[in-house]
């Protein structure tokens, strides 16, 4: 956990590490310490403020993805616009929680991203949702490639961008997780994209 507010890092240490299925390691209160730390504790996911001093969270995020690929990243954030969150995916985190989100919204980010999903705080997945439905064709080269999609790779896109694991998504349409995977790989290559995570930008 990085959050430079020491009383919301404290609560939320006490709040996940009450949880059996948690197990928080380490908290900073800045940037490089944060780094420092997961250097050296290689946690599974690292929970970071956006806007943490000394090296950003966005900066961050990028560190880590690029010397520790096998963390996974949930970003905390008051920022909602879509400047925001386009560069955080790009970047490659896997959530992006609005602190307005509460607890609740927290714990299943971390859940979701455990269970290898992408986590979008519901407003934000409500926005990328309405971009996607109300593409204009003409617009840009993205929605273009959309169209390239068959109605079932266009419904498992939406389940991806709703936050959902393979499991749920298999579970939701009666296939193996297999054929999830199958769908996924043609999905990514119809739209060009080489990580999961950028699904979520469509």
């Amino acid at each position: 956990l990085a959050d430079d507010q020491v009383i919301l890092t404290e609560a939320l240490k006490s709040h996940l590490g009450a949880i059996d299925r948690f197990d928080v390691v380490g908290s900073a209160s800045d940037g490089r310490d944060a780094a420092e730390q997961i250097a050296q504790l290689k946690p599974n996911i690292a929970i970071l403020d956006i806007a943490i001093p000394g090296l950003s969270g966005m900066e961050l995020a990028r560190q880590i993805i690029r010397y520790y690929p096998a963390v996974k990243i949930i970003l905390l954030s008051h920022y909602d616009d879509d400047t925001y969150v386009r560069e955080a995916l790009n970047i490659g985190v896997n959530g992006y929680v609005l602190k307005s989100g509460g607890l609740s919204t927290l714990i299943e980010a971390v859940d979701a991203v455990q269970k290898g999903g992408v986590y979008l705080s519901p407003k934000i997945t409500g926005y990328l949702v309405g971009v996607f439905n109300s593409a204009d064709p003409r617009s840009s080269h993205e929605p273009a490639m959309l169209n390239a999609l068959t109605p079932r790779e266009t419904e498992i896109l939406h389940l991806i961008v709703d936050a959902k694991s393979q499991q749920e998504i298999a579970n939701a349409l009666f296939v193996s997780v297999g054929t999830i995977k199958s769908h996924k790989l043609n999905i990514m290559k119809k739209l060009n994209v080489h990580k999961a995570v950028d699904l979520v930008k469509y």
